[in-house]
C-alpha cells in the first residue's frame, strides 16, 4: 500500500470531506425549499424583501449608536476624540459580526429562493411580477 492510499484511508479524499462539510447546508435548503416552491412570483419577491429587511434591522441599533458618536465628534476637543474613534471602530466590528450572524441565520432560505428563481427562469422565458417602487 503506498503512502497516498494510506493517507486517503485515514483522512478521506477531498471530495468526501467537501461533501461532508456542505451536507448540513444542503439539507437545510432542501428542508425550506417546499415552502418556497409553493410561493407565487410576487410572494417570492416579497419574501426576499422581508429577509433583506430582517438582515438590515439586525444592525440598525448599532448603526444608530455609531451615528450618535459621529455626531459628537465636531463638538469634542481633538485630544478627547481618540476614545470616540475607538468606540466607533469597536461598534463597526460589532456591526459586521452581527450582520454576518444574521446572514448565516437566513442562508438556507435565501439559497432556497435563489434555487426557485433559477428554476423559474430556466422553465420560463419570461417571469411576470407586479412592479414595485423598488423597480
Amino acid at each position: 500500500m503506498d503512502i497516498s492510499k494510506f493517507l486517503v484511508k485515514i483522512f478521506g479524499d477531498k471530495k468526501s470531506r467537501d461533501l461532508k462539510a456542505y451536507r448540513p447546508m444542503v439539507e437545510a435548503v432542501l428542508k425550506v425549499y417546499p415552502e418556497i416552491q409553493a410561493l407565487s412570483n410576487d410572494e417570492l419577491r416579497e419574501r426576499s424583501k422581508v429577509i433583506r429587511q430582517r438582515i438590515q434591522d439586525s444592525v440598525t441599533d448599532l448603526r444608530g449608536q455609531i451615528q450618535v458618536l459621529k455626531d459628537k465628534i465636531p463638538d469634542t476637543d481633538i485630544q478627547d476624540r481618540a476614545p470616540i474613534f475607538a468606540q466607533i471602530d469597536k461598534l463597526e466590528k460589532d456591526v459586521l459580526e452581527t450582520f454576518e450572524k444574521a446572514l448565516d441565520k437566513e442562508r438556507a432560505e435565501v439559497f432556497a429562493i435563489v434555487k426557485r428563481t433559477a428554476e423559474l427562469f430556466a422553465k420560463n422565458e419570461t417571469v411576470e411580477v407586479t412592479a414595485t417602487d423598488f423597480d
